[in-house]
């Protein structure tokens, strides 16, 4: 699924709610900056289909199985995590 990081806190579950508020506390920050989506992140499923997301983090939930893409333009997706590789590919700073 993709969400929109403008509406965000009305469409983000709150696990993913709680883990962002966590994150942003960590870095000291209110809000997350250009220096936060600095990856480029492929994922790859079992059948072989893949996805390729650029000044990107991706982060994970092992007891809701998902993973987050969180995109510093289009937004943020949740994916299940059964079937699914990701790999972090280069640094984009």
């Amino acid at each position: 699924m993709q969400y929109s990081m403008h509406n965000w806190r009305k469409e983000m579950p709150k696990h993913w709610i709680d883990w962002l508020a966590a994150y942003l506390s960590k870095s000291k920050s209110e809000y997350l900056g250009c220096n936060d989506f600095i990856h480029s992140v492929k994922l790859t499923w079992d059948d072989g289909s893949n996805a390729l997301f650029q000044y990107a983090f991706i982060a994970t939930n092992k007891e809701h199985n998902e993973l987050a893409v969180f995109t510093e333009h289009c937004g943020y997706f949740l994916f299940d995590m059964n079937g699914l590789q990701f790999e972090l590919l280069s640094s984009t700073s």
